[in-house]
């Protein structure tokens, strides 16, 4: 398979610090945007599309496809981190469509950065899982129903997780704790990301706490039991993990399930290839395609989202960046993608398990990770 692009690579080579979308996404509503307070009441073209995304994350047949059928050239720009991304919206840059992480919809919400979308307006709505259509991404029901007028459409689903070779880790526990209790012989194959968004959580696992706590002391413990842990890592490496497993540098390590896809495609042995998401969550979420709210053109955007929405169109997105879609076709297309691999393999119930999804940090709570990250990393 020709080796694809996903968001998660994309993260690990361009992504922010942790406190770069509050910097970002604060300055939301300053002035500078144009929020539209209610959706267009038609699908119909109002100019080109001006559209802004990771690179590579999307099919490009799917991009040549749509500019076909409505008769439109979509301007493609790119952007290098979500906090890039933030700021350029913040700024009210004027973009038509975009895609934007799960964790960051409430706080872009609620700062007034997207419009919401006319869902009447789709043909393909049925495509949609009921759950995915509202989906549950704070405790606050209200604040969710908000989040649901601004959605275009679910993207990629990603799950984080425990990757071993069983030929030299043979089953580890599902849980954070297998990198601290990992046999001396892994000694200098043990890789975490080098981003303290993932590994003080992992941290926070491992010693029983909640993933995303907010206790300094708990903080405190996770940086401590890191560098406890950093003799016997082969390091921390990025988010794309998959060139650790593919050189088999990587005996056990925590990884994107896409990455670990790309990884068992090249391997010599991909049977030798393990991957589990840990007991103790706190590391899955999707993308979603919105429209920011300074968008010139939000008919055209709104026929792009139900473009995206189509069968045939969803099925072409799973196979260039591989990671399920929740769609009934997108997940349809991801099955058959990994039906070889039980071990990649979700379904909706699964995926929308909204209690194992990543929720956004507040402030203070972002700057006290980042604060004991320093501090590992200086250890």
């Amino acid at each position: 398979m020709t080796r694809v692009h996903t968001r998660r690579t994309f993260l690990a080579t361009g992504g922010a610090a942790l406190a770069g979308f509050y910097l970002a996404a604060c300055s939301g509503g300053s002035g500078n945007t144009t929020s539209s307070t209610s959706p267009v009441t038609e699908a119909k073209v109002d100019g080109d599309l001006d559209y802004i995304n990771w690179e590579g994350y999307i099919s490009d047949e799917v991009i040549s496809g749509f500019e076909q059928e409505y008769g439109v050239k979509v301007n493609q720009t790119y952007f290098s981190s979500f906090a890039d991304l933030h700021k350029k919206l913040a700024a009210g840059q004027p973009y038509d469509v975009t895609v934007t992480a799960s964790q960051d919809l409430p706080r872009l919400t609620q700062n007034g950065l997207l419009q919401p979308v006319n869902h009447d307006l789709f043909e393909n709505l049925d495509q949609i899982p009921a759950a995915f259509q509202n989906p549950q991404l704070t405790d606050d029901e209200k604040l969710n129903e908000q989040i649901a007028r601004h959605l275009g459409g679910p993207y990629a689903y990603g799950d984080a997780g425990i990757q071993w070779l069983t030929n030299r880790v043979p089953d580890p526990q599902p849980s954070y704790r297998a990198f601290w209790d990992a046999p001396e012989q892994a000694d200098g194959h043990i890789f975490l990301f080098d981003d303290p968004t993932y590994t003080i959580g992992v941290a926070l696992g491992a010693l029983g706490h909640p993933v995303q706590s907010s206790d300094p002391s708990q903080i405190d413990e996770a940086a401590a039991a890191l560098i406890e842990l950093k003799p016997k890592l082969g390091g921390f490496t990025t988010q794309q993990s998959q060139t650790k497993v593919e050189s088999g540098d990587s005996w056990l390590g925590f990884a994107w399930a896409g990455n670990m896809y790309l990884a068992y495609k090249e391997l010599a042995q991909p049977e030798t290839l393990g991957w589990a998401p840990a007991k103790e969550g706190g590391y899955s979420g999707s993308d979603f395609w919105t429209i920011p709210a300074s968008a010139k053109h939000p008919g055209t955007a709104t026929l792009f989202l139900d473009w995206l929405l189509r069968p045939e169109n969803a099925k072409k997105n799973v196979d260039t960046i591989a990671y399920p879609i929740p769609t009934t076709a997108g997940l349809a297309a991801y099955a058959d993608l990994t039906k070889d691999i039980p071990w990649l393999q979700v379904d909706e119930a699964s995926i929308a398990d909204f209690s194992r999804w990543t929720r956004p940090l507040d402030q203070q709570t972002a700057q006290r990770w980042q604060q004991a990250w320093t501090k590992v990393r200086a250890a």
